[in-house]
C-alpha cells in the first residue's frame, strides 16, 4: 500500500463528499478505506491505520474537553462536568495502555498467541487464520511515527479550536479560549457519532445548548453550527469535483505498474 500524498489528500476529500450519504463518524472512513484499500491485506492495515487514527484523534478530544472541565469551577457547567469527567478518567488510563501495545511488538505477539488458543480451543479455525492475518504489530517500535502523528494530531486540535473562536466571534460572542475549546470538541465528539449524517442537527442542538448554559442565545449557537456545516459541505463539494476525474490508484512511474493501472477499471 505504497501512495503518495498528493493522492491520499485527494481521497481524503473524495471521503468527505462520500460521507455526506453516510452516517457521520464512520462514513468518510469507510469511503477512503473503499477508496485505498484493494486487495485484503491492504484492507486489514488501513483499517488498522484508521482505528489507531481516529484513536488519537479522539484520544486529544477527550483531553482537550476533560482538562478544562476540570479545572473549571463554573456552576453553570457542573451537570456537563460530572457527567464527563468519568469518561475522561477512563480515557486517562486507558489511551496509554493502548500506545503501550501499539509500540510493542511483545504485547502484539502476546494477544495474537492468546486469540490463536483461544480458537485452537473452541475449534474455530476462521479464527486463528484471521489472528494470522492480523497486522497489529505496524506501529511496533516506530517511536518517531507515532511521536510525529501525535503531534500533527495536536495541530489539528489547535486549528479546530481557531476555528471555533472565529466562528464564535463572527456572531458576536467571546468566550474565553479554554471554555472555545471544550465547547468546539465536544460537539466534535458528539457529532462523531453515527446517530445522523454528517451531523446534522446534532451539531447545532449541541451548539444552541452549550450556548443556553452561559445565557447566550440558544440561536446564535445554531448559527454557529450552521457555519460548520457550511465549511463541510463546501469540502464535501471539492470532493465531489475531484471524484468526477479521479482515475484511481497512480502509477508509481515503472511500466509494470503503469501497464496494472490501464488494464484496471477507474477507481480500482
Amino acid at each position: 500500500m505504497d501512495l503518495h500524498v498528493p493522492r491520499l489528500c485527494r481521497v481524503q476529500y473524495i471521503a468527505l463528499f462520500y460521507g455526506l450519504f453516510l452516517p457521520a463518524g464512520v462514513g468518510s472512513s469507510i469511503a477512503r478505506w473503499a477508496k485505498v484499500a484493494k486487495d485484503a491485506t491492504a484492507r486489514i492495515q488501513f483499517a488498522y491505520i484508521t482505528i489507531v487514527e481516529k484513536f488519537l484523534l479522539i484520544a486529544v478530544a477527550l483531553a482537550a474537553v476533560g482538562l478544562p472541565l476540570l479545572l473549571s469551577k463554573d456552576e453553570r457547567i457542573a451537570p456537563l462536568r460530572q457527567a464527563f469527567l468519568p469518561i475522561f478518567w477512563i480515557s486517562s488510563v486507558a489511551s496509554p495502555a493502548f500506545i503501550v501495545f501499539l509500540l510493542s511488538q511483545r504485547f502484539h505477539d502476546l494477544l495474537i498467541g492468546v486469540v490463536q488458543r483461544v480458537a485452537t480451543a473452541i475449534r474455530l479455525p476462521i479464527l486463528n487464520r484471521i489472528a494470522k492475518s492480523l497486522s497489529l504489530d505496524l506501529f511496533a517500535g516506530r517511536y518517531r511515527e507515532l511521536a510525529i502523528s501525535v503531534g500533527i494530531t495536536l495541530v489539528i486540535q489547535g486549528l479546530m479550536l481557531l476555528r471555533m473562536v472565529c466562528m464564535f466571534r463572527a456572531v458576536g460572542v467571546d468566550l474565553a479560549w479554554t471554555t472555545a475549546l471544550w465547547v468546539g470538541t465536544v460537539t466534535f465528539l458528539i457529532q462523531v457519532l453515527p446517530i445522523s449524517f454528517a451531523g446534522i442537527g446534532v451539531r447545532e442542538s449541541t451548539f444552541a445548548y452549550v450556548f443556553s448554559l452561559y445565557g447566550l442565545a440558544p440561536e446564535a449557537g445554531a448559527l454557529v453550527g450552521l457555519y460548520s456545516l457550511v465549511h463541510i459541505f463546501a469540502n464535501a463539494a471539492l470532493g465531489g469535483i475531484l471524484e468526477l476525474t479521479d482515475k484511481g490508484n497512480e502509477p508509481t512511474g515503472d511500466g509494470t505498474d503503469g501497464a496494472k493501472n490501464k488494464s484496471a477499471p477507474p477507481g480500482d
